[in-house]
């Protein structure tokens, strides 16, 4: 019998546990009133509302003035002070991480209530949907992969697990404060549907020009319509399509006319042989999307391929079913996008796309309709010779290899080849002209330009100036005002194609290279905002992290000086010899369009930003401003900005012809015309002059090492290899439990035991080869040390061209690897090469030798030299003052798996390392020393040529003894006669040398950006199970770029 005390307790701890949520609601109602919306962007180039991507910035924001109002309105004083001070899960009071990840998991469920609110259809839990979180506080921002709409809605354990992950890096991020801002980023991907409970004809509320859908569908002969009442049109379209597929191919078959017949006739015999197709195929029945037309083509396979494209304007291909081999039959379907308050589209079939669009002519090959057989209307490679671009002359299996001496194309025969001298294309520029030309393959012409910008009052920076030259000449070419970029762009354009009063002939029309210093960090930014305002499309572009290497647009490629000369352009000054036109500063922060035409006199020195200067550039600065001041003239701003920006172009110029000329005088050819990077230019240069044939083995990524087993096999066969497997292991008295993959998923979400099973095995994976690439490590032991007396001096030790003396003196594998997996032999000496071990440290050892990278909660990992790992995992996430520094940990908690190569277990194993086991071993019997001597040597001599004599060197035999005892040691024969300081040339060998390894140790997956116009192609790539996608941005309603690896 519950006592009235114990019922008074119970209704105070309802009361307040009311309270706090309803303070908890008020303080995440305050956060919503704070945010700041970013009107979203729709990518809908079909038109069609359930086929379309969304993009929402939302910034969830509490300032520090708003700080009371929300102790106020919270009522919670202790979260809000906890705000001042650095973000720890020490005590039950700071649980702020977890706190502002709870309320910002409730405005993402405000999220997608807004977004139904505005999609026309609605969010369905179908949809899929993407988080971007950043703070300032955050190193990169936390990205979510994507998740349906339903997984959100009802809380997931993979949304959950990410939401620990945020919650996780709030807590672990010391410096992170209540008031900083939240910025979250939504996009929204609204998937359709694939079938319909309605008969055509019943509810149709989409119009096409001033024909409803369903009437020009009922009056086009070419359509099979589909009526149905279940979710069943798809299969009902295939089979019937199908039928017509054999019935019109072969009109003397009476009996496939037959089958036809009666399926038009009878629906119930449709409906008969669609449950068929549904139950044969392995898909449930009920709507169809791409999966389900995937299985429908898996089982159609290989006689028949599927393909489907929207029934209204403009007639998109949305699924085109994979085959190996052409196929004998295309099925072809219709999609009509759900209307009303249906989120189910409906299915029809479709004798032939080329009566449906009312086109002449269809291609099969690119999905075009088009009226006229020429290059213009129908530019399809498919069908066309890849030499001449004719039809008549069809397309070739292998590459063509003759060679034509006027035009230096390659052609397949010389029919093809006199055709095109005689009648080239009308659409594209003749490729060989009746008279003779000196150069006929005309080099691209060379521009350098550079940006100036205004600061705008809320800190955006708008291009104001742009002054460019081009290789040809001297002339600085200066465009000022709003539409700067627009008229630069024009500009470029006029190099190739010339003005509308004085036109370039189109076969001598030369591409455009366009070098900008810091492209990547700056200019890209506005030459991309450019391009999309007049609609151009622009791709090349090679991403590094959140920035762009180079980009392009038509002939016209814009690339980044800085990733050949990785240095200021001051720098570039002393380095290439070249003297600044424009000595001294400009005050950037003063450039407003309040003092755009600003005269009078110098302004202040605060405006040139001093406090970002080093001491040395501050002392030149000093004394420049002292000089000008006292000369008391008129300070022009505009006339200055077009002055300093002309200088810094012209001092661009001339260090990029010298790099350029020092560089074509050893390799023969131009770096910037061929290559984005120094690294690139390196590996180039080694691959066409120096590299031996089959010296270095290019080994497949991602694991694929053989092709796979199941090569051939239709999903039939391998259904039958399975069942054969499973009745052996039963006739020999097994109990044998088989289950779908998606059902064992499911069973380890709901069952702990199982889940904890798995997670205890002691799976190990293949051996990837990347893994044993760590990155330099460098620390003092002593990071502060007082001189005693002054007889006591600090030296510091540097070790000089490193990196070329490992790779002119270091051991390197050649050939292929033998690959052994669990190899009997467990002696790591006996082994050359990459061996995946569990290594144990030894617990006694003040400088741990093995590098060891764990993955962190946040995604990202991190390196580490241990002694035990398990202390890695637990003592990473906490703060430094927080963490234990005794470890009670067992042999197998201690013990650390990775892959390293032999030379290092070798030396880790004399300082007390045990290798435990052996799981895998890439094993090479080949190896060479001074494989990349030859490189070396060559940049190296260049470099101590260029460096000049020592200083010790003051007279002749100084000199002779200087390059004879050089010889020796490095085995380079110094030619005394151009032994001179050259800082040109040292500065281009010495990137040649310390920059050559880079292309060898470049990322495999590096993320790509491409930009997509059809919702097709952008459903692909979210839908392909290999790709993680890693950013969509909506540049326009007709264009979106895609970010994936």
């Amino acid at each position: 019998m519950e006592t009235e005390q114990e019922r008074t307790e119970c209704l105070e701890r309802e009361r307040l546990r009311i309270e706090q949520e309803k303070k908890e609601q008020e303080y995440e109602d305050l956060l919503w009133k704070l945010r700041k919306d970013k009107p979203y962007d729709v990518f809908n180039p079909t038109q069609s509302h359930k086929e379309s991507v969304a993009f929402w910035t939302l910034r969830v924001r509490a300032y520090k003035k708003h700080l009371k109002q929300l102790e106020q309105q919270s009522g919670n004083q202790e979260r809000v002070r906890t705000g001042k001070k650095q973000l720890r899960d020490a005590r039950a009071g700071e649980k702020l991480g977890r706190e502002i990840t709870e309320a910002v998991s409730r405005i993402l469920d405000r999220i997608l209530e807004d977004a139904g609110r505005r999609w026309p259809h609605g969010v369905n839990d179908e949809d899929q949907v993407l988080f971007n979180f950043s703070t300032p506080r955050f190193q990169h921002p936390l990205q979510s992969s994507y998740f349906r709409v339903g997984e959100v809605r009802e809380g997931s354990d993979s949304w959950n697990g990410y939401l620990q992950v945020l919650a996780n890096q709030l807590n672990s991020n010391e410096s992170f404060e209540a008031d900083d801002p939240i910025d979250v980023d939504a996009t929204l991907v609204a998937r359709g549907g694939g079938d319909g409970r309605e008969n055509v004809g019943a509810k149709w509320e989409r119009w096409l020009g001033r024909k409803r859908l369903a009437t020009v569908l009922h009056d086009r002969r070419s359509v099979l319509e589909v009526s149905n009442k279940d979710e069943m049109s798809c299969a009902r379209a295939i089979w019937l399509t199908n039928s017509a597929c054999d019935t019109f191919d072969c009109p003397t078959d009476h009996a496939a006319r037959r089958r036809y017949d009666n399926l038009r006739k009878h629906p119930k015999r449709l409906t008969k042989h669609a449950r068929m197709l549904h139950r044969e195929a392995g898909v449930p029945e009920g709507p169809c999307g791409k999966s389900e037309l995937a299985a429908f083509q898996a089982y159609l396979a290989p006689q028949y391929q599927l393909r489907v494209i929207t029934a209204c304007y403009p007639y998109g291909v949305l699924f085109e079913g994979r085959v190996t081999e052409p196929p004998q039959h295309i099925v072809r379907l219709l999609y009509v996008p759900p209307v009303g308050n249906s989120d189910i589209g409906h299915y029809h079939g479709c004798k032939s796309y080329q009566a449906f669009l009312e086109k002449s002519y269809f291609c099969d090959m690119c999905n075009r309709g088009y009226d006229h057989e020429d290059f213009s209307n129908h530019p399809c490679d498919g069908r066309r010779c890849k030499a001449c671009k004719q039809v008549a002359c069809g397309s070739k299996p292998h590459q063509p290899i003759i060679h034509c001496q006027h035009c230096h194309r390659h052609f397949y025969d010389d029919r093809s080849c006199k055709r095109e001298k005689i009648s080239p294309l009308k659409s594209q520029p003749p490729f060989t002209k009746n008279r003779n030309r000196k150069t006929p393959m005309s080099a691209a012409h060379f521009c350098v330009a550079d940006f100036e910008a205004i600061i705008q009052s809320d800190g955006t920076h708008t291009p104001i100036l742009v002054r460019a030259e081009t290789g040809d000449s001297d002339e600085c070419h200066t465009f000022y005002g709003p539409e700067c970029t627009g008229e630069f762009l024009d500009f470029l354009d006029s190099l190739i194609y010339g003005t509308a009063t004085q036109p370039i002939p189109k076969a001598e029309n030369r591409d455009v290279i366009c070098i900008f210093h810091s492209l990547k960090g700056y200019d890209i930014v506005f030459l991309q905002a450019q391009l999309l305002k007049e609609h151009r499309k622009f791709d090349f572009m090679i991403p590094n992290g959140t920035k762009q290497l180079s980009l392009s647009y038509g002939r016209v490629q814009f690339k980044d000086s800085f990733c050949f000369i990785p240095s200021s352009l001051a720098q570039s000054s002393s380095t290439f010899g070249v003297e600044e036109i424009k000595k001294g500063f400009f005050p950037h922060t003063s450039h407003t369009p309040e003092n755009a035409d600003y005269v009078g006199a110098l302004p202040d020195r605060n405006y040139f930003d001093p406090e970002s200067m080093s001491e040395k550039k501050m002392a030149e600065f000093e004394e420049w401003y002292q000089e000008e001041s006292s000369r008391q003239l008129v300070y022009d701003l505009k006339r200055e900005l077009i002055e300093y920006c002309g200088s810094d172009v012209k001092l661009f110029k001339a260090g990029c012809k010298t790099f350029v000329a020092e560089f074509r005088a050893v390799a023969g050819c131009d770096p910037l015309e061929k290559c984005v990077t120094t690294a690139q230019a390196c590996n180039r240069y080694w691959r066409k002059c120096v590299m031996e044939e089959e010296s270095i083995v290019l080994e497949p990524c991602s694991r694929k090492q053989v092709p796979h087993r199941a090569m051939g096999l239709t999903v039939k066969a391998l259904r039958r290899r399975t069942q054969k497997k499973v009745k052996a292991l039963r006739d020999a008295g097994y109990t044998v439990v088989e289950m779908w993959e998606c059902q064992f998923d499911a069973l380890k979400k709901q069952d702990g035991e199982c889940r904890h099973f798995v997670s205890n095995l002691n799976l190990v994976s293949p051996l990837e080869p990347r893994d044993a690439f760590f990155g330099g490590r460098t620390g003092a032991v002593a990071p502060h040390h007082r001189v005693s007396d002054d007889r006591e001096q600090i030296r510091y030790v540097d070790v000089t061209n490193e990196y070329p003396w490992v790779n002119k003196n270091g051991l390197y594998s050649v050939g292929h690897p033998v690959i052994l997996s669990e190899p009997e032999n467990q002696d790591p000496s006996v082994y050359y090469g990459l061996l995946k071990v569990d290594m144990l440290p030894p617990a006694e050892l003040f400088h741990p030798v093995l590098p060891y990278r764990r993955k962190m909660s946040s995604g990202s990992y991190k390196l580490t030299f241990p002694i035990c790992a398990k202390c890695v995992e637990e003592e990473s996430a906490k703060p430094i003052l927080a963490r234990s520094f005794s470890c009670t940990h067992t042999d197998t908690e201690r013990c650390l798996r990775g892959t390293w190569c032999s030379p290092e277990l070798n030396k880790v194993i004399a300082l007390g390392y045990r290798v435990l086991r052996i799981h895998n071993v890439w094993h090479f019997d080949e190896s060479q020393q001074g494989l990349f001597a030859p490189y070396v040597n060559t940049w190296l001599k260049i470099k101590q040529e260029s460096a000049g004599y020592s200083a010790w060197c003051q007279d002749n035999s100084d000199r002779v003894h200087y390059v004879d005892d050089y010889r020796p040691k490095e085995g380079i024969e110094l030619d005394p006669t151009k032994i001179t300081k050259n800082p040109g040339r040292k500065a281009v060998a010495k990137l040649m040398l310390n920059s050559f390894w880079g292309k060898f140790g470049q990322q495999t997956n590096k993320s790509q950006t491409e930009q997509l116009t059809e919702v097709r192609d952008l459903l692909e790539i979210l839908d392909d199970p290999l790709v993680n996608v890693q950013d969509i941005r909506i540049l326009s309603p007709e264009i979106v770029e895609v970010v994936y690896q």
